[in-house]
Parts: C-alpha cells; sequence; structure tokens
C-alpha cells in the first residue's frame, strides 16, 4: 500500500519567529500527524477487510461448485451403475447365444464328420472293389500282350510289311528341298535315271552314309544323315556316251545296332536287278553287287538278303529282308521314258512297344 503523503499547508510557510525552528514541533501538528498514521492504519484495516472479504466470497462459490460437482458427480455415479447393468444383461444374453451357437456347431460338424467317416468307409470299400478290378483286367491284359506279342512275331515273320499300315510316314529332309518324291521322279531331265526314296520309320538315325558307284554319276547325293522318322531322296544318273547304267550300292549303319543296311540297284537296256541286305556293322558298301543275284553268296541269317533280277520294263516288284526286329521293304519300279527306275526303301525297328500299339 502506498504511503499517504501529507503535504503542509500553505499557512505553515510563513516566516516563523527565529526562535521556533520547525514548526511541526507545535502540538496541534503531532497530533495531526497521529490522526493521519491512524487514518493510514484504518485503510490498510479496510484493505485486508476487502481482501478477506473477496476470498469470503470465493470460499462461498467454491463450495457452491463443489456442491454442485458432487451432485453431478453423484448423477454421473448413478448412471454408470445403471450402464453396467444393462451392459451386464446384453453380455449375457451374448454368452447366452454364443454358447447356443457353439452347441449347434459342434452338433452340425459331429454330424458331418459322421457323414464324411460313413462317405470315406464307403469309398474305401468302392477303392477296393476297383483295385481288385484292376488288378484282374491287368492280368488279362498281360495275357493279351503276351499272346499278342506271339501273334506279332508270327505275323512278323510272315508280312512284317504290314506293321508300316500302324505307323505315320515319315516328314520330308533336307534332300527334298520342299518337294515331293512323285514331283523329284517326274521332273529328272533323261530317261535311264534311278531316283531312290529311303524312308527311315524307326526311332534312331542312319548314319555313316557309304556309296560305292563302279558307273553312273550322280544327279542329287543322299545326305550323310538320315534321322528318326525322316525321308531322303538321291538321284543316279546312266552314263549315255558309254551307255552303262547307273549302277549304285548304299549303306547306312542303324543306330548304335551292330547292324547296316545295303541297297544296290542297276537299271539298264538289258540288266534290271535290285538287292537288299541287313549286314554286320563293318560291311563295307560293295559287299551285294551282283548282275544276276548270283555272285554275292549271302553268309548271314535268313532272309536278311534278297535279289532279284530280270524286273523287265512297266514292271514293280518288291521284296523285304529282317535281321531280328529290323526289316526292310524295297520296292523297284521301272517305267518307260520319261519316268525313271523308282527305289523305295522303308525300315522299322518292331520293339515290344510297337507290338502293344498294334
Amino acid at each position: 500500500m502506498a504511503t499517504r503523503v501529507f503535504n503542509k499547508p500553505q499557512w505553515f510557510q510563513l516566516k516563523t519567529p527565529k526562535k521556533v525552528k520547525n514548526l511541526w514541533d507545535f502540538p496541534m501538528i503531532s497530533t495531526l500527524t497521529k490522526l493521519h498514521n491512524k487514518l493510514d492504519n484504518l485503510e490498510n484495516k479496510i484493505e485486508v477487510l476487502n481482501t478477506e472479504s473477496v476470498l469470503l466470497k470465493a470460499g462461498v462459490e467454491t463450495k457452491t461448485n463443489t456442491e454442485s460437482l458432487k451432485q453431478e458427480i453423484a448423477l454421473l455415479k448413478e448412471n454408470l451403475a445403471n450402464d453396467r447393468t444393462s451392459y451386464s444383461r446384453e453380455i449375457k444374453n451374448l454368452k447366452s447365444q454364443i454358447e447356443n451357437s457353439r452347441m449347434k456347431r459342434n452338433s452340425e460338424v459331429n454330424a458331418l464328420l459322421s457323414s464324411v467317416s460313413s462317405n470315406l468307409n464307403g469309398l474305401k470299400r468302392t477303392q477296393n472293389i476297383i483295385q481288385n478290378n484292376i488288378s484282374s483286367q491287368a492280368a488279362a491284359i498281360s495275357g493279351v500282350i503276351s499272346n499278342n506279342s506271339k501273334m506279332t512275331s508270327a505275323l512278323f515273320e510272315r508280312n512284317p510289311e504290314a506293321f508300316l499300315d500302324f505307323l505315320p510316314s515319315p516328314r520330308n529332309g533336307k534332300s527334298f528341298n520342299g518337294s515331293t518324291f512323285e514331283a523329284i521322279s517326274a521332273a529328272v531331265p533323261t530317261d535311264n535315271m534311278l531316283v531312290a526314296q529311303i524312308k527311315n520309320y524307326m526311332d534312331v538315325d542312319l548314319t555313316g552314309y557309304q556309296l560305292y558307284l563302279d558307273e553312273g554319276f550322280v544327279a542329287a547325293p543322299a545326305p550323310n544323315k538320315i534321322f528318326a522318322k525322316t525321308a531322303e531322296v538321291a538321284t543316279f544318273e546312266s552314263n549315255n556316251k558309254l551307255n552303262f547304267a547307273a549302277e549304285p550300292e548304299m549303306s547306312y549303319r542303324i543306330g548304335d545296332t551292330d547292324i547296316s543296311l545295303h541297297l544296290y540297284f542297276i537299271y539298264g537296256g538289258k540288266v534290271q536287278t535290285f538287292a537288299a541286305a541287313l549286314l554286320p556293322r563293318s560291311a563295307p558298301a560293295k559287299s551285294i553287287i551282283s548282275f544276276d543275284c548270283t555272285q554275292y553268296n549271302h553268309s548271314g541269317t535268313a532272309g536278311s538278303h534278297k535279289c532279284v533280277t530280270n524286273v523287265g520294263f512297266n514292271s514293280t516288284r518288291t521284296l523285304t529282308v529282317y535281321e531280328g526286329d529290323i526289316f526292310l521293304k524295297v520296292t523297284f519300279e521301272t517305267t518307260s521314258y520319261p519316268r525313271p527306275g523308282v527305289l523305295t526303301f522303308v525300315s522299322v525297328v518292331l520293339h515290344q512297344k510297337y507290338t502293344f500299339s498294334i
């Protein structure tokens, strides 16, 4: 609180007698000072009372607010208790529903498991029946295959080329240059020519090509390798200046076997002969040459070499040779100009898989 300032009255400014040193020394002035002090004290007390009054008023308001808060808290507690009771009922109902659903699901699952178990037992019985049928059929098939193999072997000995009807025809190789055997045969420029087509029905390649050509010329050579399931073509021309017909012998090794195939043919005015043989792998391409099928003495198995002569003109002849499961079918066709002589070689391996498929 600021100090109260008491200004001296103007009359106190008058000149006083020299004997008086200070006008405040008079009794009246002292009294005024005391009054002034009392007034200050009263003002201080009033200020304190005002402060206490404010605090008291604040306390009353605080008490009022506290009572209001207590009422609100009591109301909230009551609402909370009501909500808790309501939620407890809902939770109880939910638990009851969950338990009912669980019991229902358990009942459905048990029924389903029982049905599945019954079905599995039925399937197992069916499987056993099917397995027994399969075993019986397998035994029957095995017997049929065995009988079929025996019948096939007998048929192979009699007519092996009949099996070719069941096999897909080989694709034409590079030597055809996109053409066909018929087109090439029709397009040769002169007579006294030979067109040889070799069809490899086997699953193995023909390799190691050898050619022995004592007379005549090569017009279009055969490839050094004939791939499996592939056909290739070669053309031979007579030596018209010397009047010598082409007389080639061709040979190929058959896969990794110890067998080589040999083809010999000559098409001339006086001699029309062709021959085929399945010989050892090392036999050279000069093994079966024979004008009239008498110069060659075959020492292999029976049926692995054949020779046909005096075919004649405008005629078609066929021969078949075989060694084990390999056989060759050769067709030799001679026609008058403009068609040349035609040689067709067919080879097929008759393994059990072919026998089974047939």
